[in-house]
C-alpha cells in the first residue's frame, strides 16, 4: 500500500466532510435557480382563452365579391306584363294566339294584335287560317307545337305571337279554362264563368268568331317567353301540332 506524507501533492482531490456538505449545497442551489428561471421566477403563467370563429364567418369576412355577386338581382315592378291572345274555335279543332311580353312593347303591337286576328279566315272546317301580317311583322316556320310563329320587333324587344292549334274540349269549360290558365301565368287570380264575360271580348270574323283575352299582370318564371328566341329564316309552313296546353 502507498504511503503519502502530509507535505507532499497528492495526485487525487481528497474531500473532507465538509467540502462535501457545500458542493451538495451548491448543487442544490443551481437546480432551484434553473427550476425558478424556467417557472418564470415563482409566477404562473395565466389560462387563456380563444373563441375559433366557424369558416363560413371567415369567408365573409374577408372574401370580396365580385361584379357578379356585387349586382342585386332587378326587381320586376308589378303589373309589368302584358298578355295579348286569341281562342278562335273551329269544330274539333280550336286555334290559340298568344303575345306575352313587357307591358310598353306589347300595349305597341295591340291594334296590330287586333287587326291580325280580324283578317283571320278559314277556307273551311279543318282548315289552317289565313292571315293578313300587320306591316314589320314577320312569319317563321312554328317549331314544336306551334303551327306557326310571327315575330315583331317592338321598343327594343323582339315579341313573338305563337299559333297553336289543339283538339276541342268541351265547350262549356273550355274557353274558360284556358283564360285562367293564361292568367294564372301573369300572377292572376282565376275567374268564374259567370266573370268571363266582362274578362274577354268576342268579334266576328268571316267564319265563326274569336274571343279575345287581355291580362296585365307579371309573368311567372317559367311560364312562357318574355322575348322573342331565334329562329331559322325559311317559309312558313302550317303542320298539325300535338295535343297540348298553349
Amino acid at each position: 500500500m502507498s504511503r503519502y506524507s502530509p507535505g507532499c501533492n497528492h495526485t487525487r482531490n481528497q474531500l473532507t466532510p465538509q467540502s462535501a456538505a457545500a458542493a451538495r449545497r451548491r448543487s442544490i442551489i443551481g437546480i432551484v435557480a434553473v427550476a425558478l428561471a424556467a417557472a418564470g421566477c415563482g409566477q404562473q403563467e395565466a389560462v387563456r382563452h380563444y373563441r375559433v370563429p366557424k369558416p363560413e364567418l371567415v369567408y365573409a369576412a374577408n372574401h370580396v365579391r365580385s361584379a357578379s355577386e356585387s349586382a342585386a338581382p332587378p326587381v320586376r315592378a308589378a303589373n309589368a306584363d302584358r298578355l295579348l291572345g286569341a281562342i278562335v274555335p273551329r269544330d274539333d279543332r280550336t286555334w290559340y294566339f298568344k303575345m306575352v311580353g313587357p307591358r310598353d312593347a306589347v300595349t305597341q303591337e295591340a291594334d296590330a294584335f287586333r287587326a291580325l286576328i280580324a283578317s283571320l279566315a278559314f277556307d273551311d272546317a279543318q282548315s289552317a287560317p289565313r292571315w293578313q301580317l300587320p306591316e314589320s311583322w314577320r312569319e317563321l316556320p312554328g317549331t314544336g307545337q306551334r303551327v306557326a310563329t310571327l315575330r315583331i320587333d317592338a321598343a327594343g324587344k323582339a315579341l313573338e305571337v305563337s299559333v297553336i292549334a289543339l283538339a276541342s274540349g268541351p265547350a262549356e269549360t273550355a274557353v274558360l279554362d284556358n283564360v285562367n290558365r293564361w292568367r294564372s301565368q301573369m300572377g292572376r287570380s282565376s275567374v268564374t264563368a259567370a266573370q268571363l264575360g266582362t274578362e274577354t271580348e268576342t268579334i266576328q270574323l268571316a267564319q265563326g268568331s274569336a274571343i279575345l283575352v287581355d291580362i296585365i299582370g307579371s309573368l311567372q318564371e317559367g311560364t312562357g317567353a318574355m322575348v322573342a328566341s331565334p329562329h331559322p329564316e325559311a317559309p312558313p309552313t302550317h303542320p298539325t301540332p300535338p295535343n297540348n296546353r298553349p
